[in-house]
């Protein structure tokens, strides 16, 4: 955005017709707008340059608009030489000039087609008439509503004809009788279409009283169904007032919903909060367990050690006694490979805790916890993609991969359950919480997330 500051007169107006070259698309100067900002200069030069000649004071008028249009004097001629020479015109003819344009602008020229504007097309033969009385009656008939703008065009042409092989006129006495009482039949023949114009529009007057007439008809009309149309409103107005009393009614049940809903949900979270809390017990509690666990075998181990250095070496079996005596009753006996094998298969029937966890790139495992470390299942439940959980074909039974065995977060934990793993196998329908569970609990870690 430029900001212009001291400009004087002419760099103004030639800065504004450079905005208008600039935005001629969007609203250009009209054809009446120009004549009528040329004849302005035109005055604005006869002040200025008053007691010169008429010739000097139109070659600087000109120059002066050249200039603003940023243009030369023979690009101005060869694209304004209609405009020009209409703002040129004298005092009588510019005033019925500027009635055509008033009239062109309200629409009020006869055969003027809707939205059309004055164009310099219209008056270009006009610009080439010589004789001042037929420009008079030109512009009065056209701007009296007896010529259509073609009729206007064709008429000027023909005044144009007449003038260009008109001989010129010489400098005698009985020339001049002659000039004065054409001048005077003219102005009789403008007086007598002036009376008939009168007639014309006092005709239309009494058609416009007639139309005047129907139209408060119509207007009376207009009204009662105003006033029917009011009462209807009143109807509806009341029928609006009871449904806005039945639309506060479900607004307040919806507010008590609301806050049902507010407290069932911090109920929820509290659960959850205690749910978290029990979960970091239990890990803890088993943490310990396992060291409790192991401070008691070496213990064991050192004892038996101690044992094993006092005694003098005796035969197998009576090794074989003597262990077995020495081993207290609240340690565990040694058992045979059946009984282990047994044991094993007991242990991996008895229930487990089995987690959901979310893993690497969104996706979410099964995985058997035992103590701190999690055994993953080799396939993924589904994965996260783009705020929402894409459930793989479901299947009834995921077996654990031994191999991957780690430790994990907490945060990455979406649910906990008790289920029975079967020879390595977690089966679905022996989990603690159904599918449908699962799926809730997953859709609320995500929004969470």
């Amino acid at each position: 955005m430029d900001i212009y500051q001291n400009l004087t007169k002419d760099q103004a107006l030639f800065l504004a017709f450079k905005h208008n070259e600039i935005h001629e698309h969007s609203q250009e100067l009209s054809f009446a707008e120009k004549v009528s900002f040329f004849r302005k200069l035109l005055l604005t030069c006869r002040r200025n340059y008053a007691g010169q000649t008429p010739k000097t004071i139109s070659t600087k008028w000109r120059s002066e608009i050249a200039a603003i249009m940023n243009k030369s004097k023979t690009e101005l001629k060869n694209s304004y030489k209609v405009h020009l020479n209409l703002a040129a015109s004298e005092d009588d003819i510019w005033e019925l000039i500027k009635d055509v344009f008033t009239a062109f602008e309200h629409g009020c020229i006869k055969g003027q087609k809707r939205s059309e504007q004055c164009s310099q097309y219209c008056f270009w033969h006009f610009s080439k008439v010589k004789r001042k009385d037929l420009k008079i009656l030109l512009l009065t008939r056209f701007k009296n509503g007896d010529l259509i703008p073609e009729e206007f065009r064709s008429a000027c042409q023909r005044c144009e004809r007449e003038s260009t092989t008109e001989v010129p006129e010489e400098k005698s006495p009985t020339k001049r009788m002659k000039t004065t009482s054409q001048k005077r039949k003219a102005n009789d023949e403008a007086e007598t279409e002036s009376i008939t114009k009168c007639k014309r529009s006092k005709k239309k007057m009494a058609e416009k009283e007639t139309q005047i007439d129907s139209d408060n008809k119509e207007i009376k009309e207009l009204k009662q169904k105003i006033v029917t149309m009011s009462e209807k409103l009143r109807c509806t107005e009341q029928s609006l007032i009871e449904q806005k009393h039945l639309v506060k009614e479900k607004d307040g049940k919806i507010v008590v919903l609301k806050k049902q809903l507010i407290s069932v949900v911090t109920k929820a979270e509290e659960q959850k909060v205690m749910v978290a809390n029990l979960n970091k017990r239990i890990i803890d509690l088993e943490k310990e367990l396992e060291v409790e666990i192991q401070n008691r075998l070496h213990a064991e181990e050192a004892a038996v050690r101690a044992r094993q250095n006092t005694q003098i070496t005796p035969t197998s079996q009576q090794k074989s006694l003597e262990k077995r005596k020495s081993v207290p009753d609240d340690l565990p006996r040694v058992r045979s490979a059946g009984e282990k094998k047994k044991n094993k298969e007991i242990e991996e029937e008895q229930e487990k805790e089995i987690l959901l966890v979310e893993y690497t790139n969104g996706k979410i495992f099964y995985a058997a916890r035992k103590g701190a470390i999690l055994t993953y299942c080799h396939k993924p439940v589904g994965l996260i993609r783009d705020a929402q959980f894409v459930h793989s074909p479901q299947k009834h039974s995921f077996k654990l991969n031994d191999k991957d065995q780690q430790t994990f977060q907490q945060e990455f934990i979406i649910l906990s359950m008790k289920g029975i793993v079967d020879e390595n196998i977690i089966k679905i329908d022996k989990l603690s919480t159904t599918v449908d569970e699962q799926l809730v609990a997953i859709t609320k870690y995500i929004e969470e997330k």
